[in-house]
């Protein structure tokens, strides 16, 4: 029985001045200059996050373009797939570049005359920030038919 120790519980009242009580308040219900400080910085990576991101989920978009249209050229024209596939990307608002060979920007071909279809563009889409600063991505969307 000698090493039991006893647990003295000590009471602290909040104006007991013995103690710094400071560090003991309740900050409950208060907005701190930090706490605003992060909320704007949490807002600021989440707008920059969207924004960012809108372009990546278009160019998969345009993946998805090309792998149904790529495929519908087993069955139809090579100028019937090019329009198809012209519509749909002006439907998600994408503006390909112009090529030498096509004004449109979309090129299907094939290398030789047993090897399958390509279809291959590339687009640009600028990302405008508050500020003036603008970040530029560059696609080269490119599907190959697994047919040939």
């Amino acid at each position: 029985m000698k090493n039991i120790k006893t647990l003295k519980l000590t009471i602290i009242n909040k104006d007991d001045n013995n103690f710094d009580m400071k560090y003991l308040k309740s900050n409950k219900g208060e907005l701190t200059l930090g706490g605003i400080v992060l909320i704007l910085v949490l807002l600021a990576v989440a707008y920059i996050g969207v924004k960012m991101a809108i372009p990546l989920v278009r160019y998969q978009q345009v993946k998805e373009i090309f792998r149904k249209e790529v495929a519908h050229l087993k069955t139809a024209s090579v100028p019937e797939v090019r329009r198809v596939t012209l519509i749909q990307l002006n439907d998600i608002r994408i503006k390909l570049y112009p090529d030498e060979d096509f004004e449109d920007g979309l090129r299907i071909y094939r290398e030789e005359e047993e090897q399958p279809y390509i279809m291959e563009a590339a687009y640009e889409h600028v990302v405008s920030f508050p500020g003036g600063y603008k970040y530029k991505y560059v696609f080269y969307p490119r599907r190959v038919a697994k047919w040939k």
